[in-house]
């Protein structure tokens, strides 16, 4: 596949940018006049970073018209990452009525299978199918859900995914820790690089 040097990133789906020679754009629309304000949060994978924040605004005073917020998206290290765009209501800051997330592949070159490393022979591949979980991946998971505190997640399939390392998407049951709290379903998705330890890179409810 052969991508141009500017990349329209796509929400829910794989990224794939090129170092040196892709820059991606996350374009959301955007009204200033309804209170709803939009908010990035980086992952601390290292692959790309964040080089323009824009606020496109529309050429009116009319109210209720929309506008757009632009990122621009440099890669800069092989490997997987995740941004995630937060929409929040006027005054919120901690519950967001839209989440979107974006998983970006980086690669130092351009080909048909998109090569991340020939010395590891490690490619971009498919996810597999969702299976269950093996004491190797379940120890994984706990390992990396160690910190996180505020919410239970008990996973119970997993699916996978070898890049230069290997990603993990954990389908979970999850209770917010309150009394009387109702569980809900969420995908957890991990990071295991070559070397070091797993690291999380996105949660979201499905």
């Amino acid at each position: 596949m052969i991508l141009s040097t500017e990349v329209l990133l796509k929400s829910n789906l794989d990224n794939f940018l090129v170092i040196g020679d892709d820059t991606g754009w996350i374009i959301e629309e955007n009204n200033v006049s309804t209170g709803y304000h939009w908010e990035i949060l980086p992952d601390n994978s290292g692959t790309y970073e964040i080089i323009e924040d824009i606020a496109l605004l529309p050429a009116t005073s009319l109210l209720g018209v929309s506008g757009y917020k632009i990122w621009k998206i440099k890669p800069i290290k092989i490997g997987t990452g995740t941004i995630l765009l937060n929409k929040f209501a006027p005054g919120k800051t901690d519950s967001p009525s839209i989440t979107d997330s974006f998983s970006i592949i980086v690669s130092d070159k351009k080909s048909n299978n998109l090569e991340i490393d020939n010395e590891l022979n490690a490619t971009v591949g498919g996810w597999s199918s969702f299976h269950d979980l093996s004491s190797e991946e379940k120890a994984l998971f706990e390992k990396a859900m160690i910190s996180l505190k505020g919410v239970d997640y008990v996973p119970y399939s997993v699916s996978t995914q070898v890049v230069a390392g290997i990603n993990y998407r954990f389908k979970c049951t999850a209770t917010v820790v309150y009394p009387n709290a109702k569980p809900y379903k969420a995908i957890v998705q991990i990071y295991k690089p070559l070397s070091g330890d797993p690291v999380i890179t996105d949660i979201h409810k499905f």
